[in-house]
């Protein structure tokens, strides 16, 4: 009798929790997530600080440079997953076998 193996794109066998091991596997399957990530965390990090340091004009300018830099490249990456995700399920129609 034959087997029949669906190719699945889904995330249900990927555990919820952030120990090393999910974490390791999200940065083998998912590099470029783990790395934004890490700059988005940084870039709001930064801006997250200024506020503390002082009151002056200089600072309002370098906390929204850095709040707008980070919404920018929130919006690429979202730009380019989305593009990546058409392409994948484009390719999937294209040679899926019904």
């Amino acid at each position: 009798m034959a087997q029949v193996h669906e190719h699945q794109d889904s995330t249900e066998s990927i555990d919820r929790s952030l120990d090393r091991e999910t974490l390791g596997a999200l940065l083998v399957r998912h590099p470029w997530a783990v790395r934004f990530l890490v700059l988005e965390t940084a870039l709001l990090s930064l801006a997250g600080v200024i506020p503390f340091v002082g009151a002056s004009p200089m600072y309002y300018v370098a906390f929204g440079m850095l709040v707008s830099l980070a919404v920018l490249a929130a919006l690429v990456a979202a730009v380019l997953a989305l593009g990546e995700a058409i392409k994948r399920a484009r390719r999937a129609l294209r040679y899926r076998t019904v």
